[in-house]
């Protein structure tokens, strides 16, 4: 099971925000990246090709931890605020 991390609301919404900008405007750029060094010719020696698809690589691995990490449900986010402490926790020293 996953573990749950705590993050804050601006913390949520900073990677909301990043997922809908690589999924709407980086991924699209990336595609057409690849697409004009397609257009170059051989493939094997295309350095062009290689890094659009290694970039390619990494956007879509920052879209799938962004997604995995906004699945944390709103009640575990905190409000940017110290921890109080527990009532029920015992004395610090």
């Amino acid at each position: 099971m996953m573990e749950k991390v705590p993050m804050t609301a601006i913390g949520y919404a900073a990677l909301e925000v990043e997922l809908k900008q690589r999924q709407s405007v980086e991924r699209p750029r990336i595609i057409e990246h690849i697409a004009e060094a397609r257009s170059h010719g051989d493939l094997s020696e295309n350095a062009e090709y290689h890094a659009a698809k290694e970039e390619q690589s990494h956007n879509e691995g920052r879209i799938a931890n962004s997604r995995t990490s906004s699945r944390v449900p709103t009640s575990s986010t905190s409000q940017n605020s110290p921890a109080t402490p527990s009532s029920s926790a015992p004395p610090s020293r």
